[in-house]
């Protein structure tokens, strides 16, 4: 399993709704990935992500481009 985790604060006019979103696969396609997402309870625009990847490197490497 690979597993990223990302920690940002979301754009002025970004709403945390519209970056959700924005993590959603753009099609049909099944995606290899569980994400997940929260928000910091002190500071509601920075958010953590979470990206599990249930594959090994040399999978990832392969499907990478897509």
């Amino acid at each position: 399993m690979l597993r990223a985790v990302f920690v940002r604060t979301l754009k002025p006019g970004v709403s945390y709704e519209q970056f959700t979103d924005a993590w959603a696969p753009p099609s049909d396609e099944a995606y290899p990935a569980t994400v997940r997402v929260a928000r910091n309870l002190a500071n509601d625009r920075q958010v953590m992500t979470i990206l599990e990847l249930d594959m090994s490197m040399t999978e990832f490497e392969a499907v990478r481009a897509r």
